[in-house]
């Protein structure tokens, strides 16, 4: 499952999460479920590449307190970046739903017209 996050770091920042592990993290999961979320991973990556056009992506995960792991699940940040616009480590503060909106579902309709990865 992939979503966009309500902390952006970036424009058209995406997690992508489990829909079966119950994995705190990557320590954790089966081989196999690791296998189908990194699938996954990828195909969310080429979407936000092709439909956002950023100069490049950062695919981050954290596990552990000490490694800036927050949540307790297993998921993936999907993470446009584009040159001379620094990360934001704070997180954007994005108020206008209808900008989530739009990158929404385009990313959805991105994902919608791709074979399998």
């Amino acid at each position: 499952m992939a979503f966009l996050d309500i902390f952006p770091q970036s424009l058209g920042h995406v997690l992508v999460i489990s829909k079966s592990s119950r994995a705190r993290n990557i320590l954790d999961v089966a081989p196999e479920a690791l296998a189908q979320i990194t699938k996954a991973v990828q195909k969310i990556c080429i979407a936000v590449v092709d439909e956002l056009c950023p100069d490049g992506v950062q695919v981050l995960q954290c596990n552990g307190t000490a490694a800036g792991q927050t949540v307790y699940h297993l998921h993936f940040h999907i993470i446009p970046r584009w040159t001379g616009k620094p990360p934001d480590q704070s997180g954007l503060d994005i108020k206008d739903p209808a900008c989530l909106q739009s990158i929404h579902r385009r990313l959805r309709m991105r994902v919608a017209g791709m074979a399998e990865v």
